[in-house]
C-alpha cells in the first residue's frame, strides 16, 4: 500500500467514510461489470454511441447530492437575489428590499440585481418560500444541467470520452463543489452562455429559428448578469468577420437576409434585455448597469490591470492546486503545470483558428482586467473556467512530452491523476456536508432576526454588516455599516440613512462599527443580546 493510498484512507475515514468497505464495494461492482459486460446486449450499451449519455449521466449523478446544504454564508448577495424573487412573486417593486443603497459603500451591492436570476428563483420561493435548501438544490440541478452540456461543448474540440473526462474535472474539482452551495448567479450564468454558444453555429447555417432562439438566450443570459454584453459583442464580431468573406460561412438566403439576420442578433437580445429590466420590472439604473460602472476610474486602468492579472493567475492556479498535506509540493507543481498549458493552448487556439468563445474569452477577460473590485475573483472566473479548461487540454495534446504515447492517452492519464488528486478535497467537502454555515441560519442569527422582527417598529432603521440578509430575514430596512475610519464621516452617513436602530455582531461587524458605538455610547441604550449579537436603539441623534 502506498503512502498516498494511505493519506486518501485517512481523508475518508475522517468524512466518516469506511475506506475498506468504500474499496469492497467498487470491487464487488466492477466484479459484476465484467461478467455483466460478457452479456452482448449490455457490451453494446457500453460502446454504442446511442447509449453514451447515460454513461454521462452516471458520471454526474453524484453531484446532485454533494452540498445541497441547508445554510448559507453571511455573504448577504444571495439574500438580496431570493428577496428579489420574493418581490416577483409577491407582485411588490424590485427596488423594494429595505435594503438602503450607501454611495459610499457601493461595493454591497447596487439597490437591485437585474431580474434575470431573480426570476429563476420566483418559482422556488413560490413553492418553498425561505427553505434555503430548495435553493442550494436548485443550483444542484443548474450544475448538472451544465455538465450535461459542457461535454456538447467539448465534443467540438475532443473526443466524446476527452469531453467527459474534462467535465469532471472542472465539475469534482473541489473548489467548484464548495463554490456549489452558494445560491449566485454565476453558474445560471455559466450555463446560458454555454447554451448559446452551442446555439451559434454559422458553418451549419443560420436560421431564423436558431438565431431567435440565439438571441433570446443570450438576453435573458444578459438579464442575469450584465457581463453578458460581451458575448453579444463576440457574437456580433464573429458574424460580421464571418459575414465579410474572410472565412468560409453558410448563411442561408441572400446578402441582404443575412445583413437583416445580423442587425437582429444584435439588436434583440438588448431588447430582451431592457424589456426585462426597464419595462416590465423597472430596476434601478437600466438594471444595475450604472451600479456596476461606477467601479472603473481611467486614472487607474493601468495598475488595476497588472495587479488584477497577477491575482487572477494566482486564483486559477490555486483551483487545481489540490491540499495533499505532505505532497503539496506534486500539487503546487499540477497548478503551475495547468496554467503554463492553458497559456500555451490559448496560442495554439488562436493560431489555428479564432471563433466567437476565443473572442468572448478575450474581450471578459480584458473587463477583469481593469475592474477595481477583485474581492470576488474565483466566483467572477467561473464563467470562463471551461474555456481555460479547454486551452489547457489543447495545450496538453501539442507538448510534446513522451513523443512516442498518444496524445489521447496523455491526456486520459492525466486527467485521471488530476481527479486522484482531488479525491482528499472532494473528502473534505463531504466532511462538512452536515455543518451550518456561519450565516442566517445559525441559532444565534435565527434568534437576533427574530426578536428584531417581533419586537422593532415596521419603520424601523437598522445599520447592520449584512443589510440584506437582515432585510430578508427581519423584514425591517437596513443600512451597510459605513467603511469609513473617521467617525465623523462615519456618523454623517448613518444620520443621512436614517438610522435608529444598531445591530452589532462580535465576529463580523468591523472595528470601526464597534468604536463608533463605544463613542456613541451615552447616546444608546442596549436593547437586546444572545452569545453573539448585540441590538442597540439611538436614544437621541446629536452629540
Amino acid at each position: 500500500m502506498t503512502i498516498y493510498t494511505k493519506y486518501l484512507i485517512n481523508e475518508f475515514r475522517r468524512a466518516d467514510l469506511d475506506p475498506n468497505a468504500v474499496a469492497a464495494i467498487f470491487s464487488y461492482i466492477y466484479n459484476e461489470l465484467q461478467l455483466l459486460m460478457q452479456i452482448r446486449f449490455l457490451n453494446d450499451i457500453f460502446h454504442s454511441p446511442k447509449y453514451r449519455w447515460l454513461w454521462i449521466v452516471l458520471l454526474l449523478l453524484p453531484l446532485l447530492f454533494i452540498c445541497n446544504r441547508s445554510s448559507h454564508d453571511w455573504g448577504d448577495d444571495f439574500a438580496q437575489y431570493i428577496h428579489q424573487a420574493k418581490n416577483i412573486v409577491k407582485g411588490i417593486p424590485q427596488s423594494e428590499t429595505g435594503y438602503i443603497f450607501n454611495p459610499e459603500n457601493k461595493d454591497i451591492g447596487p439597490r437591485a440585481y437585474p431580474v434575470g436570476f431573480p426570476l429563476l428563483l420566483a418559482p422556488v420561493y413560490a413553492l418553498f418560500g425561505l427553505n434555503m435548501k430548495a435553493y442550494t438544490v436548485f443550483i444542484t440541478l443548474v450544475y448538472f444541467a451544465l455538465g450535461l452540456l459542457l461535454v456538447k461543448f467539448f465534443q467540438r474540440y475532443f473526443s466524446f470520452l476527452a469531453s467527459a473526462a474534462l467535465v469532471a474535472i472542472l465539475l469534482y474539482n473541489p473548489q467548484m463543489l464548495i463554490f456549489k452551495q452558494e445560491v449566485m448567479s454565476d453558474l445560471p450564468f455559466t450555463l446560458l452562455l454555454v447554451a448559446s454558444l452551442l446555439l451559434y453555429r454559422p458553418e451549419k447555417g443560420m436560421s431564423w429559428l436558431r438565431i431567435s432562439a440565439l438571441a433570446l438566450c443570450t438576453g435573458f443570459m444578459i438579464s442575469v448578469r450584465p457581463i453578458g454584453f460581451v458575448l453579444l459583442a463576440a457574437l456580433v464580431l464573429d458574424c460580421t468577420v464571418n459575414f465579410s468573406g474572410r472565412k468560409n460561412i453558410s448563411f442561408s438566403g441572400n446578402r441582404k437576409k443575412v445583413i437583416v439576420r445580423l442587425m437582429f442578433l444584435a439588436m434583440m437580445p438588448v431588447l430582451v434585455y431592457l424589456l426585462l429590466n426597464i419595462f416590465i420590472f423597472r430596476i434601478p439604473s437600466g438594471g444595475s448597469l450604472s451600479g456596476y460602472l461606477a467601479f472603473f476610474s481611467l486614472s487607474s486602468f493601468a495598475g488595476t490591470f497588472f495587479a488584477n492579472l497577477q491575482h487572477y493567475t494566482e486564483v486559477f492556479r490555486y483551483m487545481y492546486t489540490p491540499g495533499l498535506g505532505i505532497f503539496q509540493g506534486i500539487a503546487i507543481i499540477s497548478g503551475c503545470f495547468v496554467v503554463v498549458m492553458t497559456v500555451l493552448g490559448f496560442i495554439r487556439k488562436l493560431s489555428e483558428k479564432t471563433e466567437a468563445v476565443d473572442l468572448f474569452f478575450i474581450f471578459y477577460l480584458l473587463v477583469l482586467m481593469v475592474y477595481p473590485n477583485n474581492f470576488s475573483a474565483f466566483r467572477f472566473m467561473v464563467p470562463v473556467g471551461f474555456i481555460l479548461l479547454m486551452y489547457s487540454a489543447i495545450g496538453i495534446k501539442s507538448v510534446l512530452l513522451f513523443p512516442k504515447v498518444n496524445g489521447r492517452i496523455k491526456a486520459y492519464a492525466l486527467s485521471l491523476i488530476l481527479l486522484i488528486m482531488f479525491l482528499p478535497g472532494i473528502a473534505g467537502v463531504i466532511r462538512g456536508r452536515g455543518t451550518i454555515l456561519a450565516g442566517p441560519q445559525q441559532q444565534s442569527a435565527i434568534e437576533a432576526f427574530a426578536h428584531i422582527r417581533d419586537s422593532l417598529p415596521e419603520n424601523a432603521i437598522l445599520m447592520f454588516a449584512k443589510p440584506r440578509a437582515l432585510s430578508l430575514y427581519a423584514e425591517r430596512t437596513a443600512l451597510a455599516d459605513p467603511v469609513v475610519k473617521d467617525m465623523t464621516k462615519f456618523h454623517e452617513q448613518v444620520t443621512a440613512a436614517g438610522v435608529n436602530y444598531f445591530l452589532l455582531s462580535n465576529k463580523i461587524s468591523s472595528e470601526e462599527t464597534q468604536r463608533y458605538l463605544r463613542v456613541m455610547s451615552n447616546r444608546v441604550t442596549e436593547l437586546w443580546s444572545n452569545d453573539e449579537f448585540r441590538l442597540y436603539r439611538l436614544k437621541e441623534l446629536n452629540p
